[in-house]
């Protein structure tokens, strides 16, 4: 697999934040970003709760976290089958 670089603009207050907050998580930038990639293209959705409604941020909908929850059982199930 090949890689590229890719080049964003960010505030500079913006970067040095984020790059203090994955160094505390014990990884670097390249790699949350990365993860942040991974994750949208396996899900399908950008990994982020968007929102222009302030009701909507404190919304939980219980359906879509109860089949989170089962796919990721479904998931474990069959990784113990293999």
């Amino acid at each position: 697999m090949s890689k590229v670089n890719l080049t964003i603009s960010i505030d500079d207050k913006d970067k040095e934040s984020f790059n203090k907050l994955v160094a505390e998580i014990g990884i670097n930038t390249s790699s949350a970003i990365n993860m942040f990639i991974k994750q949208a293209i396996r899900e399908q959705r950008l990994p982020l709760n968007l929102s222009l409604n302030e009701k909507e941020k404190n919304f939980i909908d219980t359906e879509k976290v109860s089949e989170k929850i089962m796919d990721k059982y479904d998931f474990a199930f069959k990784e113990l089958a293999k």
